[in-house]
């Protein structure tokens, strides 16, 4: 990019560096991306975000797509421990059930 550029010319390049990012930015969040869930839910919010673009706000593209990111990966996580958490508690239960099915029941002593 010169200096001695018409408008014209530099509307055509920001349109072709902006193609470029867009391509970069889709293409490492194809790479993040394992199953087709995952790409569902992240990949809607960043579509609304690029309709929305406007020239020179490129930053706070790159800014918002990395608080998007950071947000989804921490709710799956969440979502992942959450199964582990409940299937330990069960565990726990049958066994305290198990222990208590097995332990001999104490008669009471009656005092005459």
């Amino acid at each position: 990019m010169d200096k001695n550029m018409k408008p014209e010319e530099l509307k055509e390049v920001s349109k072709q560096l902006e193609e470029q990012i867009k391509l970069k930015i889709y293409d490492s969040l194809l790479g993040l991306l394992d199953d087709e869930k995952r790409a569902n839910q992240t990949f809607a919010p960043v579509i609304e975000m690029m309709e929305k673009l406007k020239p020179g706000s490129k930053q706070k593209m790159v800014q918002a797509i990395k608080e998007s990111m950071e947000s989804q990966t921490a709710s799956l996580e969440q979502a992942e421990e959450l199964p582990k958490v409940v299937a330990s508690e069960r565990r726990t239960k049958r066994r305290r059930k198990l222990r208590k099915l097995q332990t001999p029941r104490r008669k009471r002593r009656r005092t005459v």
